[in-house]
């Protein structure tokens, strides 16, 4: 803490006729210091502790505490025994509770403690500056003595006088230098701003500096004196932000007071200005504009060619405030032209070097002096040879390029048995793993509907025989009679009749005949859980019954290959098209999710025209590929999951490695951005 804060302590000890006189402007500083809005002082020599004077902000909000009255006391006795300065935390789940500050001042044989209310969402680092700087206030303050208001010692005197410059004594040459020293001594921009809010305060013995930027549009607060950084979320950032965009656009300094009445100003600097001066200890506050170039250059050009200064922009802006009295505004502008002259320079400078074209790139290879030295060297130029090793490695070493994917394995000979009619599955024959050969019967259904009709029909015929044979017994005793004719035309009709009667018969028959099920291969039935599946059940025309399989033929993977993949195999078979290894096909390698320990070898047959869509949701092709003979001895798992990369042939170590990220950025960025 610099040593202009405990002189304001010093100045209250010897102005202040009281002690309640004293703990006001001493509550008022360190409510300022900490951005507090109430503050409270204590006697602690006795329990209950008794209130000697009560400071609250103007116009603040009475804040929520999580605390009992116990609880309470037993914090104010805890300052007590400590003698030291320490924050209390909101308890678990009262979050929306502000913090609590508490610090012991030790006056001979009293003792107080003053306790202030600290607004929500500090920053750690803040509460411990917070808590360093009113250990040093409080030290400080236990100098006070009721008889020094009258008369103030002389140690006192002299402390003052060597501690703190007095702001009607013009500048010396040698706090101008130190100051312009400390804050042109980086080009870093947030150290920059940082050293210009700290110097400043110093400087002008003020309460408070804080160093405003232009991002964007909008003017935001970088830096605070006193604070390592700034928490843009804190509501009284967010007030002072809204003043800064608000006076700054005017290009012109602003004080407040001005002198003149409040009505002068325009209703869009008043309103934020009385907001912040309502959540604010702020008595007197001037903001500074920073332009984007200095007015002596722009004055030597418009003399060089007789024309006007031209207009500048505001990049930037300082906000000096001071909270425990108002200032003069004539004792000031002397100050403040000297800090609006250089703060500017260093500001613009800093803002101007941090705007270069690929400054972090210029940043980093101006550090590079640390690789280059002597004892670095050797390290650096192996780091160098190893990358450029792996460049050379990546560019020429040739490696096998695969695509890998995923399928099944399947024997080449199979077939799915169907239902040809309707029917309920009465009789199984077979069960899951049964071998069986062509023709064989696996199911039987029943259908009661065909054995009516089928019965039916037979009587029907039967009844249409016994006309016949009645009509042409009588045609034969009648042949010479009038009636021949008409039985002759009985004759014909039935024999018609049962021409149609024969054929629905035969039709009947053969629906019959398919309710017996049968294999129409050699093979294995590959169902699983054939009588739970089926027994009892009924079954339409076009429904799957079983599947039968040959396992001792050919056996096949169905590989499913990603969208995105399929033109690298496209391009792969392309150019075994035109080899002299044409008639083989691309290779393929595979390992069963049954026995990963061994991988087989398989051949490219057909690549699917159509892609499709999976359960997942993705877009893949169908690819089948033959087992070799010699492998498929050894495959007796039908369906078993496979793991497969296809080989297409060698690429740079490069490309295989790589070539995902640079698809990656084909589709998803160059394509967008042009």
């Amino acid at each position: 803490m610099s040593t202009n804060s405990l002189d304001k302590v010093t100045q209250i000890l010897q102005t202040s006729r009281d002690v309640k006189s004293f703990y006001q402007h001493f509550l008022a500083l360190s409510a300022s210091m900490s951005g507090a809005q109430i503050g409270v002082a204590w006697r602690g020599n006795s329990v209950p502790f008794q209130p000697i004077c009560q400071v609250t902000v103007e116009d603040a909000e009475i804040a929520r505490l999580s605390l009992t009255e116990q609880r309470h006391n037993e914090l104010l006795q805890r300052s007590v025994d400590s003698r030291k300065a320490f924050i209390v935390m909101p308890e678990t789940g009262s979050e929306n509770h502000p913090p609590l500050l508490f610090g012991s001042i030790q006056r001979s044989d009293q003792t107080e403690v003053v306790e202030f209310i600290l607004p929500i969402g500090q920053e750690r680092e803040q509460h411990q500056e917070i808590v360093r700087t009113l250990d040093d206030y409080c030290a400080e303050a236990s100098k006070f003595q009721e008889s020094s208001t009258s008369a103030p010692s002389d140690d006192h005197t002299k402390k003052h006088e060597g501690g703190a410059r007095s702001k009607n004594r013009p500048l010396t040459v040698e706090s101008i230098g130190q100051y312009v020293h400390q804050i042109h001594s980086s080009v870093d921009d947030k150290k920059t701003m940082s050293t210009v809010a700290n110097e400043t305060r110093r400087l002008l013995d003020c309460d408070r500096v804080s160093v405003i930027v232009r991002r964007g549009g909008t003017f935001k607060v970088a830096a605070i004196s006193g604070q390592p950084s700034v928490n843009q979320r804190s509501n009284a950032i967010k007030l002072l932000n809204r003043l800064a965009d608000a006076t700054l656009k005017t290009g012109q300094r602003f004080w407040y007071p001005d002198g003149g009445a409040a009505n002068r100003l325009p209703p869009q600097i008043e309103q934020p200005l009385n907001a912040y001066l309502t959540n604010s200890a702020t008595r007197s506050l001037v903001i500074l504009p920073v332009y984007d170039q200095s007015s002596d250059f722009l004055e030597a050009e418009a003399r060089s060619s007789g024309d006007q200064v031209a207009i500048q922009n505001v990049v930037a802006g300082i906000a000096i405030e001071q909270c425990v009295e108002q200032w003069k505004r004539s004792e000031l502008v002397e100050l403040i032209d000297v800090v609006e002259r250089h703060a500017s320079d260093a500001i613009r400078n800093a803002m101007t070097h941090r705007n270069l074209f690929l400054f972090p790139v210029w940043k980093l290879l101006g550090k590079s002096r640390v690789m280059t030295a002597a004892r670095n060297l050797p390290k650096t130029l192996a780091a160098i040879a190893a990358i450029t090793l792996l460049t050379l490695a990546l560019c020429f070493v040739p490696a096998n390029f695969t695509l890998p994917c995923e399928g099944v394995l399947i024997p080449s000979v199979r077939s799915r048995v169907f239902s040809d009619v309707d029917g309920k599955v009465e009789q199984i024959n077979v069960t899951h793993g049964d071998h069986v050969t062509a023709g064989q019967v696996m199911l039987t259904l029943s259908n009661e509907d065909i054995a009516i009709e089928l019965e039916t029909v037979n009587a029907e015929l039967d009844r249409q025989r016994k006309r016949l044979d009645e009509n042409k017994v009588q045609r034969a005793v009648d042949r010479d009679s009038a009636s021949d004719r008409s039985v002759r035309d009985n004759v014909q009709s039935i024999e018609a009749m049962l021409e149609t009667l024969n054929r629905r018969k035969e039709i009947l028959e053969s629906k019959a005949g398919r309710l017996n099920v049968g294999s129409p291969i050699n093979g294995q039935v590959i169902t699983w859980e054939v009588e739970d599946r089926l027994k009892n059940r009924p079954v339409s025309p076009g429904e799957m019954l079983l599947e039968v399989v040959s396992i001792d033929g050919d056996w096949q993977l169905e590989l499913q290959l990603a969208d995105r993949r399929v033109g690298h195999l496209l391009k792969a078979m392309e150019r075994s098209k035109k080899s002299d290894d044409s008639n083989k096909g691309l290779q393929v390698s595979y390992r069963l999710e049954a026995d990963p320990a061994e991988t087989f070898f398989g051949t490219v047959r057909d690549v699917s025209q159509v892609s499709q869509l999976t359960a997942e949701q993705q877009q893949t092709m169908r690819i089948i590929v033959d087992v070799d003979e010699a492998d498929s001895k050894h495959l007796k798992h039908v369906r078993t999951r496979v793991t497969a990369k296809i080989h297409c042939g060698t690429r740079s170590l490069g490309y295989v490695w790589l070539h995902d990220v640079s698809e990656f950025f084909q589709s998803k960025v160059w394509f967008r951005l042009w």
